[in-house]
């Protein structure tokens, strides 16, 4: 019921529980005697040495047991099963109380967190016998009711894997596709025109982290017709941003359609200057550059302002008045504003109270995650293929 790897198959009369073509034994020993139990251990190892045995809900029949005779029960099953080349998992549901841990050659808990009201799958290696254990904790999803372990996130640019041309993806419903199916899916079909987004880089985030996720959402927008303005966080170089656009996209639609602000001066004609000594200048040279990019064509326009690096220079209460004037215009043009915090953005909480979305992001041992957070939404795990020239972007619900 529970196992879609699992199928009941009839051979003859019978019926036969399978996993591929490998039959699968299934035995209900829930009311058995530890002497019962034992005794089919050591009769499978006997009758199949070389296999696996699975002890489910072990901890019901050793509760009724004596310290020492559960020690003696356990020590006899193992050595039984190791002489003869065979394996045996105890599966413990109250892993404190457990005696076998100097017995076995392996220890892997499992456990639930609660995070924003939906929970975090963790599986914990505790002990591999002879081997180092490199990643610890990981992060695990039953999506489907099948067991995965979410991999480390793996960040490349163009030269790390081939790119291609890249082709836009279309929204549903008048929305805008973000070129990343999952996430249009959750989204009812794409990001409404109009909308503004509250981006939440929490603890852990690298600042390249996202950049293929950006990417993706960026070359839609341009390959869909649009355009791109965008104030980048601190720690992203123009050549961080535009060497991937263009390696995707054709080079007179990237110059055609993308503007970076930065206080620095840059010869790049894609990027635009900022003034560090006067917040005015700063937003009205933004909006000469969402101006200049819709053109008397209007066409729509994905903004992006890194409001760490904003605050920084300008101050949180400056910020805060410019930003919610641009989330009113956005709305009024049907563009999309990205408003991009951090831990230690001092306007964060009045940002994402007056956005539409908010959206957190978190490194959690090495898995890119995100989660809405306004309105609530589940765990997901972020991933990137890049087999199709470009980086694909996956969202895997941790369920």
């Amino acid at each position: 019921m529970h196992n879609p790897q699992v199928s009941l198959v009839v051979v003859g009369e019978q019926k036969v529980l399978r996993i591929g073509e490998a039959r699968l034994g299934v035995e209900d020993y829930r009311l058995a005697t530890e002497d019962q139990i034992v005794r089919t251990v050591f009769t499978k190892v006997k009758a199949e040495p070389g296999g696996l045995i699975v002890l489910d809900s072990w901890d019901s029949v050793a509760k009724e047991l004596t310290p020492v005779e559960r020690l003696q029960t356990e020590k006899a099953m193992v050595s039984v099963v190791q002489a003869s080349d065979s394996k045996l998992v105890f599966v413990s549901e109250e892993p404190a109380m457990t005696t076998t841990d100097f017995l076995v050659d392996a220890i892997v808990e499992l456990s639930l967190e609660l995070k924003h009201g939906y929970f975090r799958r963790w599986i914990e290696t505790r002990k591999i016998r002879g081997q180092e254990i490199t990643r610890p904790r990981r992060l695990f999803t039953l999506l489907n009711g099948k067991f995965k372990i979410m991999e480390p996130l793996e960040v490349r640019v163009p030269g790390q894997y081939q790119p291609k041309q890249y082709v836009a993806v279309s929204g549903a419903d008048g929305r805008y596709s973000s070129g990343v199916k999952d996430l249009d899916r959750l989204l009812g079909g794409g990001l409404l025109p109009g909308s503004s987004i509250c981006l939440d880089h929490g603890s852990g985030i690298p600042p390249y982290s996202l950049l293929p996720f950006d990417l993706i959402i960026q070359s839609n927008f341009i390959a869909s017709g649009g355009c791109v303005v965008s104030i980048p966080s601190a720690g992203i170089s123009p050549d961080m941003v535009l060497g991937p656009l263009r390696a995707i996209l054709p080079l007179t639609r990237v110059e055609s359609s993308v503007r970076l602000g930065y206080f620095e001066k840059f010869s790049e004609p894609c990027t635009f200057t900022l003034d560090a000594n006067a917040a005015d200048t700063t937003f009205s040279n933004l909006r000469k550059a969402i101006d200049g990019l819709k053109g008397a064509s209007n066409r729509p326009c994905f903004i992006e302002l890194g409001l760490d690096k904003l605050e920084y220079v300008h101050g949180k209460r400056e910020v805060i008045k410019r930003v919610a004037l641009e989330m009113t215009k956005a709305r009024g043009s049907g563009d999309v504003l990205l408003s991009i915090v951090g831990d230690f953005t001092e306007s964060k909480g009045y940002i994402s109270a007056i956005s539409d979305s908010h959206v957190m992001f978190e490194s959690v041992n090495d898995t890119l995650t995100t989660q809405t957070l306004s309105p609530t939404g589940p765990i997901m795990a972020i991933s990137y293929d890049y087999s199709a020239g470009f980086p694909a972007v996956s969202l895997t619900p941790i369920t």
